[in-house]
């Protein structure tokens, strides 16, 4: 939600709705040398799309691993969407943000037929500061037993609301757990 709502703000930014254009988001991550932290960020662009009116959800990185941002967004740019917010996952403001921006401004001088614009990091958002509240809180009393925040039966997702809680829930919590 985090995200979409600075999606959100780079639309209005560059006067485009997504109910009315095709806007395609580049979440844009650091990059790691270590996969699964990549594949995280691979599976947060999904969750991004799921329930959304973007055109097309992309994920790359400002470096160590492909795709490099400036080539996600060339590629995006050869399906001609009206729009391209990119949204830096960081926390905080500097140096890398800033490389996200400017070669977003590059690629919307480069491409005039798409509208591009950069939204800000992450920040302290409540929301964020909630999440790391509740991971502080389950390491402090030892009592995380999986990872599976983003489960549709157990958080509202957007086009999801109807399958949270319920018996569904239990069975899937049930199955899941004997997994791990």
């Amino acid at each position: 939600d985090l995200l979409d709502d600075r999606a959100a703000t780079v639309e209005e930014s560059i006067g485009v709705e997504r109910a009315d254009a095709e806007v395609t988001a580049v979440l844009c991550a650091r990059g790691s040398s270590d996969p699964d932290a990549n594949g995280d960020a691979n599976k947060l662009a999904r969750l991004l799309q799921e329930g959304r009116e973007f055109d097309h959800v992309e994920t790359a990185f400002v470096g160590v691993t492909d795709p490099e941002l400036p080539d996600a967004l060339h590629a995006v740019s050869r399906r001609r969407p009206d729009a391209v917010v990119v949204l830096p996952y960081m926390l905080g403001d500097g140096v890398l943000t800033q490389r996200v921006r400017d070669q977003t401004a590059d690629f919307d001088a480069e491409y005039p037929y798409v509208d591009a614009a950069a939204g800000d990091p992450l920040g302290t958002d409540d929301r964020l500061l909630d999440v790391l509240g509740d991971r502080w809180q389950e390491a402090r009393t030892g009592s995380v037993s999986m990872s599976c925040d983003t489960c549709k039966y157990k958080v509202e997702l957007d086009g999801y609301e109807e399958d949270v809680g319920g018996a569904r829930a239990m069975l899937r919590a049930v199955t899941h757990q004997e997994t791990h």
